[in-house]
């Protein structure tokens, strides 16, 4: 294997691992909109003390509202954009590419 071949097989795992990655940032956000659509699913909390009792009704629920799966999303999305930069079309496109 020449070197050349060596570094496009890296950037091929990297290009997957961004692949991967946008996949499921659409797929945490589509379940976002879903849990949006359960009974309870757009509680709104007054004050602290209401996020701390979801919180002990419901973990999952108690980590979600403040922003858990965005946090997530945006990661991921991160990731997806680094490969898009990191990809060929940082050459061709730099401003844009930068841009994202």
């Amino acid at each position: 294997m020449s070197n050349h071949e060596v570094e496009n097989s890296h950037w091929n795992n990297i290009y997957k691992i961004g692949g991967v990655a946008a996949l499921c940032a659409v797929l945490v956000g589509v379940i976002e909109i879903l849990i949006n659509f359960t009974p309870g699913g757009n509680a709104v909390q007054e004050n602290v003390l209401d996020w701390f009792m979801l919180f002990q009704e419901n973990w999952f629920m108690g980590l979600r509202n403040p922003g858990l799966l965005n946090i997530i999303l945006n990661t991921l999305a991160i990731l997806a954009y680094f490969v898009i930069y990191a990809s060929d079309l940082h050459t061709a496109y730099c401003p844009y590419a930068a841009l994202a």
